[in-house]
């Protein structure tokens, strides 16, 4: 009987995953729950406020986004999305954070240390604190931008996010790498700017020289 029902609970394991969409934009409920994460602790962004920014048409480019939402995550990072702001225009900004795309957000077990550990699935965002260098190349198709309060580091490719994008840095910001041995990217930094290279199996290639500068701080920040 114990063995029926355990192999009956790893089938309706399996059956919710595959039931699960790929994308956070799939979602059919008329709320979803998100995680927001620090993209180098790994830890929820609690007690800070969010806003939900759409894009919007304006006579003179480049436009602001507007704020579609707001609101305050909870003790563990979440927050709740509606249902009208799922799609490929509505960007997640944290303060301090960066604001990144919510179609981002990846299904993924959650785990952190607090008062208690919580081992969950959820959708998760991870975001990277305002940079402090931004590196780009000569025909700003790759761009990455840094934070040193992490560090962490964000590469995009003609604006846009990419795939495993979010890069973890040493302390002393001589080398970024996305944390995965045979897929995602690592930047070497040096006297000239830093090198971005993609990472397979067969080894890194690289994609980009880049050149860095560091990002003027406002006083408030």
């Amino acid at each position: 009987m114990n063995r029926t029902l355990a192999a009956f609970t790893i089938l309706l394991s399996f059956a919710s995953a595959e039931d699960r969409p790929s994308s956070i934009l799939q979602e059919k409920a008329e709320t979803v729950r998100l995680v927001l994460l620090d993209a180098s602790s790994k830890k929820p962004i609690a007690d800070t406020r969010v806003e939900f920014l759409q894009t919007v048409n304006c006579k003179t480019e480049p436009c602001p986004p507007s704020v579609a939402a707001s609101q305050t995550t909870a003790r563990d990072g979440s927050v709740i999305v509606a249902r009208n702001l799922l799609n490929d225009f509505t960007l997640v900004q944290a303060f301090p954070y960066f604001p990144r795309e919510l179609r981002m957000a990846k299904w993924q077990d959650v785990r952190w240390q607090g008062e208690k550990r919580l081992d969950v699935r959820a959708w998760t965002l991870e975001l990277v604190p305002r940079p402090t260098m931004v590196c780009h190349d000569k025909k700003s198709s790759w761009t990455m931008e840094v934070a040193s309060v992490g560090p962490s580091a964000e590469v995009r490719n003609d604006g846009k996010p990419v795939q495993f994008g979010i890069l973890h840095c040493n302390k002393n910001l001589t080398r970024c790498d996305s944390g995965s041995p045979d897929a995602g990217f690592a930047a070497k930094f040096n006297r000239a700017g830093a090198s971005l290279a993609s990472k397979s199996i067969a080894g890194p290639h690289e994609v980009a020289q880049l050149d860095c500068a560091y990002v003027p701080q406002r006083p408030s920040d």
